[in-house]
């Protein structure tokens, strides 16, 4: 059972309370639902993940950084191969 605390940011679902999402995903995990979807779902977590560990600019992004910043985000993107 979750511990609840005093103060949340958001309300949890009845399907939380009553335990319904875990046991989706401990019978999606049981059954390797995840394991077959991985690489299904591999360009999406990229692209998600990409910004977020500075590997990627997004072409809104490039103009508003300084130029030695931008040259270096790049430069690290170039240096490291993608991780799928």
């Amino acid at each position: 059972m979750a511990r609840f605390r005093l103060i949340r940011y958001r309300r949890p679902s009845l399907s939380t309370l009553l335990g319904v999402t875990r046991a989706k995903r401990r019978f999606k995990t049981a059954t390797g639902y995840y394991a077959a979807t991985r690489w299904l779902r591999a360009p999406t977590n990229y692209r998600r993940r990409a910004p977020a560990d500075g590997l990627l600019l997004w072409p809104h992004e490039i103009p508003a950084l300084p130029l030695r910043t931008a040259l270096a985000a790049i430069s690290r993107r170039l240096a490291m191969p993608a991780m799928l």
